[in-house]
């Protein structure tokens, strides 16, 4: 159970942030990061995840944690929206708008809703991105087609020519990047804007015909 303390929740708008949640009235270090994966829709979205706490103030274990709620909005340490996370570690946020900056903290609940000061804060600028993917004849490419993926993040694509073919060419957006394979995979770093990647291939040379030895 956390122990009493004269800082309550009503006085959530008068508590400074900090990059070290201290828990009201837990102590412990809860660390929260965006998690970026590739996204099959054009919706703006977060993905976070978060350490748990162990302790309370005292040292004591931390038996009754209930669950987190997430704080965030479109300026540092000012978050207008809350949602109750439940008692999970990974939470994704949707209907983000594009083109936005946004701020995230975390706080932790006990059984007795007593609630902790926010997390540290990280932030997220939603914008995604399309990559479209196409192999031409006597090969494969995969992931293919469309696929969208956040700002920042990276894509890697495994090209994969038929019996009798060879990597003849990879261009994305229209640039030869041939030389920039590792093996047959290929990799977008660092996504910032929309990408469109072609592989071609070409067939292998006919082995020639060996005679009986004399």
């Amino acid at each position: 159970m956390f122990q009493n303390n004269a800082l309550t929740r009503s006085l959530r708008n008068d508590l400074p942030c900090f990059f070290t949640l201290i828990v009201l009235p837990l102590v412990f270090s809860l660390t929260i990061f965006l998690v970026f994966l590739p996204q099959n829709v054009y919706a703006g979205q977060a993905t976070l995840s978060w350490d748990a706490p162990t302790t309370n103030v005292d040292g004591s274990p931390l038996t009754d944690l209930a669950g987190y709620k997430i704080y965030y909005g479109t300026s540092s340490s000012n978050y207008s929206k809350v949602v109750d996370a439940g008692n999970v570690l990974t939470y994704v946020i949707t209907d983000l708008n594009e083109g936005q900056t946004y701020y995230f903290a975390v706080t932790a609940y006990d059984t007795s809703d007593n609630e902790s000061d926010y997390s540290n804060e990280v932030s997220k600028i939603v914008n995604t991105y399309s990559i479209t993917a196409t192999a031409g004849p006597n090969g494969t490419i995969s992931p293919s087609g469309t696929i969208v993926v956040d700002h920042g993040t990276s894509q890697s694509f495994t090209i994969t020519p038929d019996a009798g073919y060879n990597i003849q060419s990879v261009t994305d957006n229209g640039v030869d990047v041939t030389g920039s394979l590792s093996g047959n995979s290929y990799t977008v770093t660092n996504v910032t804007s929309d990408h469109t990647i072609l592989t071609t291939f070409e067939a292998l040379p006919s082995p020639p015909t060996l005679h009986p030895a004399e």
